[in-house]
């Protein structure tokens, strides 16, 4: 949608495409909200480090949960932090090699 001659862009479901394609977006000035759920990627990477046999204890998993959801928490991930600041990073090479991981253990 376009108000003001702004491109402004809802990546709903920012996985390891929408990710990489709203972090290009904002790198290209693209005003770009990201919807992400962040219990539901916190199971994904689970699954992955789990089938790459290291299971994550209940514990973890909720204090994981708490800290990536607690608002203005320190611990949101410095990637997208980076990626809605518009800073360069590595978000792309980490999710690519994030996926490639998960295919290797069919998750």
């Amino acid at each position: 949608m376009r108000r003001g001659g702004h491109l402004r862009v809802l990546v709903v479901g920012a996985g390891a495409t929408g990710g990489v394609l709203g972090a290009r977006l904002v790198r290209a000035g693209t005003n770009v909200t990201f919807l992400v759920r962040e219990q539901r990627r916190v199971a994904e990477a689970e699954a992955v480090v789990t089938a790459a046999g290291h299971p994550v204890p209940l514990a973890v998993h909720h204090a994981t949960v708490r800290a990536l959801t607690a608002e203005g928490s320190a611990f949101t991930p410095s990637l997208y932090r980076g990626v809605v600041a518009g800073r360069e990073g590595e978000t792309e090479h980490v999710l690519g090699a994030f996926q490639t991981r998960a295919r290797e253990h069919d998750v």
